[in-house]
């Protein structure tokens, strides 16, 4: 029934039992996974206002990335076949749907 199943991924507190449903539908279906999030324009934090933007920007997306390489590697543990990707910023929902018109 499905091959694929897209998520975005936002940090929300929903977001572990979002996956554990993903989870289950993928290994019944023996569906891919493709694990996405769209960068967020963000302001620094802390002893971030020290970083000039472009290495700001840098570790926000690279926190992202990390964020869902770690997402991915629990349900890849669980037999999953998941493949991630970290959006550029703009509007989320054109870039989903972007996303999705690619992942098809």
């Amino acid at each position: 029934m499905f091959k694929r199943i897209m998520v975005p991924v936002d940090r929300s507190p929903d977001q572990s039992s979002v996956l554990e449903q993903v989870k289950t539908m993928a290994l019944a279906f023996q569906a891919q996974v493709h694990l996405i999030s769209v960068e967020a324009p963000v302001s620094p934090k802390g002893n971030d206002w020290q970083l000039s933007q472009a290495d700001y920007l840098e570790k926000k997306s690279r926190e992202l990335r990390d964020y869902l390489e770690s997402q991915a590697q629990l349900l890849r543990a669980d037999g999953c076949q998941v493949t991630t990707a970290v959006l550029p910023m703009g509007n989320p929902v054109t870039r989903v749907l972007d996303e999705a018109a690619i992942f098809r």
